[in-house]
């Protein structure tokens, strides 16, 4: 599941998004540690 932060708009929010997503497919597919995972033990 993917849940962008969306506190601050921008034009640029659409894309950044996308691009992280697209990343992530990436790295899940290498066996990689994925970008901005939340870990609800710290809190974040």
């Amino acid at each position: 599941m993917m849940t962008p932060h969306t506190a601050g708009a921008s034009q640029f929010r659409a894309g950044r998004n996308l691009d992280r997503f697209v990343r992530n497919v990436e790295r899940f597919r290498q066996g990689e540690p994925l970008e901005g995972l939340i870990d609800k033990r710290l809190g974040y």
